[in-house]
């Protein structure tokens, strides 16, 4: 949802908030409204703001401070975002709010499913999860090959401390 910008712990009334379609790119640096959205929100620009596309161009657009609410109920206000030509969506969320938390889109039994928390809590590494994984199943497989399933103590281990028995 977006809106014009407004202070939310404010006590006057704000302007209110309008669904839109959104796109989430994750290489785009910052976050772009259509003109619809403009239009329907009764936004005035603030600025302008030089931009690079897909195209390789650069150009100068009008940017507009907005406040834009995710369906989980997080409110970025007081974001700055350039008016852009966006096919298909009315919104598209960058890393200027992608990055302000944890993101992720994963796919298991057909089914995607895309997770976004803020503040970030935690660091996501599939790279380092799927190493821990092969190294526990490595020891798994050693061990069931030597005919046990947890390790068993050392000799150190049954006898106490190193050196005479007791």
């Amino acid at each position: 949802m977006v809106s014009e910008a407004w202070n939310p712990n404010a006590a006057e009334p704000h302007p209110p908030m309008v669904e839109f379609t959104a796109l989430w790119d994750t290489g785009a640096s910052g976050s772009v409204i259509s003109q619809a959205v403009v239009d329907a929100c009764g936004l005035k620009a603030t600025g302008a703001l030089k931009v690079y596309h897909a195209q390789g161009a650069t150009e100068d657009v009008p940017s507009f401070l907005v406040n834009i609410k995710l369906p989980n109920n997080v409110e970025f206000p007081g974001l700055t975002v350039s008016l852009g030509n966006l096919s298909g969506t009315e919104v598209l969320i960058g890393m200027d709010i992608i990055g302000s938390g944890d993101f992720a889109v994963t796919h298991r039994d057909n089914k995607t499913k895309f997770s976004f928390r803020i503040p970030s809590q935690a660091d996501i590494d599939f790279v380092a999860e799927d190493k821990e994984r092969s190294k526990r199943q490595h020891i798994d497989t050693l061990l069931k090959a030597k005919g046990s399933t947890t390790p068993g103590p050392t000799k150190r281990g049954r006898r106490g401390k190193k050196g005479k028995r007791r």
